[in-house]
């Protein structure tokens, strides 16, 4: 079972989201900024604000 399509049906509102030009290690080497604004903005439209 692919991985994402599973945490997007799981996770409440979640959103499968493609960050161009970025790789698998995009987290935690290549754009750790970049990649937190996403989970930033996630949890912050939640109406709960909770992840």
């Amino acid at each position: 079972m692919p991985v994402l399509p599973h945490l997007a049906r799981t996770m409440p509102d979640a959103r499968h989201v493609i960050l161009p030009g970025l790789d698998h290690n995009a987290p935690d080497l290549n754009a750790p900024d970049v990649v937190a604004e996403q989970i930033r903005t996630f949890i912050q439209a939640r109406p709960d604000g909770r992840p």
